[in-house]
């Protein structure tokens, strides 16, 4: 054998070797969406993670930020106790500090900066459920039937709202959308109040006394069923287990959002779960309504005619006790027998394939 082939022969046998004792780098799979939940309570952290953990909403390779402000109160301690329960979930949890005031929420502001940051690490936002926007945000007085409980967490989120679609207070803003127009912007009861407020609309103050001129507990029970859209029982019955959501039919606006996206029927009115007092009245710059209620009154989702993955329902279709059939933990009316399973009770009126294609089209997004 001559000297030349001897040495590629050493040569190869070498860098085998050298092959087989480098370290192997490890697969990392990096996700490839970053979906922000804002300013969730326990219980509704704790019913999201459900749906993704059941994977009703079912996105591959996602990531998931927990953001709280830090006037939030104990929702952020909740929070971080809650997530050490889904330790295979890739969730982040952030608390952004400082303070806003009524006057500085629909301009730049001090977290004009960490609003940009987190909108351009991700690629949805979610907005949930809670009390009572303060009225004065929207240039009223308050009624004595408004509830206040959380202004700061209001103030936070409005402002953010505000960043993300712009409004009518401020036409000078230009949109953090405009840079990512398919970004997912979808909120759940005060999730839609507050897109509506922060892009300048304005708020029935309480349902029963301003739309249907009642003053009584009583008087609401009496109205039809479709009518009430909270359960005002356990504000006469001290029955432990009686739930305080309602419920009732709603009506899909033909040519919009559900019935073009979603394929749904236009006499078809699925049931849904909703608990408040309140609803939209001035509708906030570039949205349309695309569900009311059965008589027509109340509205019952908005979605956006510029950015179109940005939705609101006045409902709860994130409530986890939705998709359990074994959960039967509370009566609806004192006359009900026995607990109830809210699934069971989808499931009887057809609206279960509702809440199904709700939940896919919003994973389909991703």
């Amino acid at each position: 054998m001559n000297t030349r082939r001897l040495l590629f022969l050493i040569t190869i046998a070498i860098y085998g070797l050298f092959i087989q004792c480098k370290p192997q780098e490890k697969d990392v799979s990096v996700a490839k969406r970053n979906i922000v939940l804002i300013n969730p309570s326990t219980w509704s952290l704790n019913s999201f993670l459900y749906l993704v953990k059941n994977q009703i909403v079912d996105i591959e390779d996602v990531s998931w930020q927990v953001v709280y402000d830090s006037r939030s109160g104990d929702r952020y301690a909740g929070g971080q106790n809650l997530l050490e329960k889904y330790p295979s979930l890739m969730i982040d949890l952030e608390i952004i500090e400082g303070e806003l005031k009524r006057e500085n929420l629909f301009q730049e502001n001090k977290f004009t900066g960490d609003f940009n940051r987190i909108f351009k690490d991700s690629d949805g936002m979610l907005f949930f459920g809670g009390a009572d926007i303060p009225p004065r945000v929207y240039g009223e007085k308050t009624i004595l039937l408004t509830d206040i409980e959380t202004p700061h967490r209001h103030f936070f989120e409005l402002s953010l709202i505000f960043h993300l679609l712009g409004g009518y207070q401020n036409e000078n803003m230009v949109p953090f959308l405009q840079a990512k127009p398919e970004y997912v912007v979808y909120g759940f009861c005060l999730g839609m109040q507050t897109m509506n407020v922060a892009t300048g609309g304005s708020m029935i103050q309480d349902i029963p006394s301003e739309v249907y001129n009642l003053d009584y507990f009583e008087d609401i029970l009496n109205l039809d069923h479709n009518q009430t859209h909270r359960n005002y029982w356990g504000n006469l019955y001290a029955e432990d287990n009686l739930s305080s959501y309602k419920f009732h039919q709603i009506k899909l606006l033909p040519d919009r959002f559900f019935a073009k996206q979603l394929k749904m029927e236009e006499d078809f009115h699925p049931l849904v779960y909703s608990s408040h007092h309140q609803a939209l009245e001035k509708i906030g710059k570039n949205f349309v309504v695309v569900a009311t209620s059965m008589d027509g009154k109340i509205v019952e989702a908005i979605h956006h005619n510029t950015f179109a993955n940005v939705l609101g329902v006045q409902f709860h279709p994130e409530n986890y006790l939705l998709y359990k059939s074994d959960e039967k933990n509370y009566k609806f009316s004192p006359a009900d027998s026995a607990s109830l399973s809210a699934y069971e009770i989808l499931e009887e009126h057809h609206s279960l394939k509702f809440h199904s294609s709700y939940w896919r089209y919003f994973s389909g997004l991703f």
